[in-house]
């Protein structure tokens, strides 16, 4: 009984530890003028995309609706240790407003923006620390995609079976290796011949 007690007294502390940082950077995004897109390579963080819904087991933040009024869907999964303070899509060569508003995107969560164009947007994600970092991709975005932001790009990411239709991620495991293609064997190995 005690020991039960004690995972559920460390379990509230965990809790109560995330609610706070959610209000610091809550109050942070408040105070704080939305970043500056200009783009330098050298501070942006790994990111990945693949078509289709693959979420895992990332719990749902929000859904929003993007003024472009198109039929496509963008799932933001953040992967990545920092709460995540502001979300652009950006058509190419446009401007566009945050898509979280007034929330903040906790870490090991998505959020779903519709109603965006089909084809070529510049993807932005900033966290709430001021480190200069940011998050950055230009997609060509099909009827569902995924972008995922991480830490380090040389982490396999599984991200389950959670997943809809549309694309190549509905429903089966994906593990998403940044930067990294599929590994090819070789496909006709050819046997010694003795002369």
């Amino acid at each position: 009984m005690l020991k039960k007690l004690g995972a559920v007294a460390m379990a509230t502390a965990v809790m109560t530890a995330c609610t706070i940082n959610l209000k610091a950077d809550l109050a942070y995004k408040g105070e704080t003028p939305a970043p500056d897109k200009a783009h330098d390579p050298d501070v942006a963080a790994a990111s990945d995309g693949s078509e289709g819904k693959n979420v895992g087991d990332a719990e749902a933040q929000a859904t929003v609706t993007s003024s472009e009024g198109g039929d496509a869907t963008l799932y933001v999964l953040n992967l990545s240790s920092d709460n995540i303070c502001w979300v652009y899509a950006d058509p190419c060569g446009e401007d566009s407003s945050d898509l979280l508003g007034e929330d903040v995107l906790p870490s090991d969560w998505y959020l779903t923006v519709d109603g965006l164009d089909q084809g070529c947007h510049d993807l932005w994600a900033f966290p709430c620390v001021d480190d200069g970092g940011l998050w950055y991709g230009r997609y060509n975005l099909p009827g569902e995609f995924t972008w995922i932001l991480t830490d380090d790009p040389g982490v396999a990411l599984d991200t389950g079976s959670a997943g809809g239709g549309g694309g190549g991620g509905g429903g089966d495991d994906t593990d998403v290796v940044p930067g990294d293609t599929a590994d090819t064997a070789d496909t006709a190995d050819t046997a010694d011949t003795a002369a």
